[in-house]
């Protein structure tokens, strides 16, 4: 298992430089600035860098293509972690059957990422909205399971369930406050959502990264755990 983890490190640090390059190679354009070059921070959203064409109709294929490498690591390592992180815990345990529920929804998680990448938002913008929606919603409920998994359980560092309960509270906060900032006639919303949003998604690498990192270094004889 500790394979999966190295590898669950690797594809995060990917996920960011990735994206990172994404952000650079964007050509700029949005529906309120759309005589901007380059990616606005503050005011472009993550889904932007997905588009098949900016608003200025120009071809957005390399930070397309950036920004699907990034989705499909996500949607690979998450249901990949989760499992490895299940594996952990003493069969049949509470601890186990609660982790494999995270696994569960993990894997909705990963299929969510993966459905973002596929779906343009200038294209298929319904769809991409339903499939965002579903992965924030989908890691938290992941999140959850391996936390309670973690407090019941003394098969893992007691570091990793501090993660996890720490991106729980902002992941929780995210997902309400973004749904309050998203009520028409919100003048702040716009701004929120596009900041909020990679300051969550960051979070989440980061987070999983972390939580990756520690497990593969942990030296407590558990099941499941080999090199």
């Amino acid at each position: 298992m500790r394979n999966i983890f190295r590898f669950t490190v690797i594809a995060c640090a990917l996920f960011i430089a990735f994206v990172g390059a994404a952000m650079f190679v964007y050509p700029g354009g949005h529906v309120r600035h759309a005589d901007v070059n380059g990616y606005a921070f503050f005011l472009d959203s993550l889904s932007d860098l997905g588009q098949t064409r900016t608003v200025r109709g120009q071809s957005n294929l390399p930070s397309l293509v950036f920004f699907c490498s990034a989705l499909t690591l996500a949607a690979l390592a998450l249901p990949a972690f989760f499992t490895a992180y299940a594996s952990l815990f003493a069969a049949k345990s509470a601890a186990r059957w609660t982790a494999i529920a995270g696994a569960a929804a993990a894997l909705v998680a990963g299929i969510s990422f993966a459905g973002i990448a596929a779906t343009p938002a200038n294209l298929f913008g319904g769809a991409h909205d339903v499939f965002v929606y579903l992965a924030f919603r989908a890691l938290l409920v992941a999140i959850l399971c391996g936390l309670l998994a973690a407090l019941i359980s003394r098969d893992v560092p007691r570091s990793v369930g501090v993660v996890f309960g720490i991106f729980a509270s902002l992941l929780s906060a995210y997902i309400v406050t973004a749904s309050l900032a998203h009520i028409p006639g919100n003048p702040t919303g716009l701004g929120f959502g596009a900041t909020a949003q990679k300051v969550i998604v960051l979070a989440s690498i980061l987070t999983i990264m972390i939580a990756a990192a520690t497990l593969a270094r942990n030296d407590k004889p558990v099941a499941g755990l080999t090199a």
